[in-house]
């Protein structure tokens, strides 16, 4: 598989993730796809949806990768700070969580064998947990 990094394009796709704090977020209502499995709450992704634009962001096409990938953060960013700070994180923290865990994935493409969602929600935990291991931040 040829890596999506070859282009500067690609990087700068990164850093604006690594570095946007804004709440662009959809707010569209909650969606189930058609086998009934539920997305991520509040964002209209199903489940099946950000498998889709996982594998078309791994597949590496120029425009649709970026843009692919731009709906799965746009998407899915703002659940995952709410599941981070239901993991008893504060606002500022679990944004950056948020962040370093798209980042992460976005870095190291792994295959979504149990699905995108599943695997996000474990990168940013273990992301919190290395945060509570260099702080000393209590455990919920």
């Amino acid at each position: 598989m040829a890596s999506n990094f070859q282009s500067a394009a690609y990087f700068a796709t990164i850093a604006s993730l690594a570095l946007r704090r804004t709440d662009q977020a959809s707010r569209m209502p909650d969606r189930h796809d058609s086998k009934g499995t539920p997305g991520a709450p509040g964002t209209g992704l199903s489940s099946d949806d950000a498998n889709r634009l996982w594998e078309e962001f791994r597949a590496g096409g120029n425009p649709s990768g970026r843009d692919a990938l731009d709906r799965l953060y746009r998407g899915l960013r703002r659940p995952l700070v709410a599941f981070c700070r239901l993991k008893g994180c504060d606002a500022e923290l679990a944004d950056e969580i948020a962040e370093d865990a798209f980042v992460r994935l976005i870095v190291r493409q792994p295959v979504a064998h149990r699905g995108f969602i599943p695997l996000l929600h474990k990168t940013a935990q273990n992301l919190l947990h290395d945060a509570r291991r260099r702080s000393t931040m209590p455990a919920p």
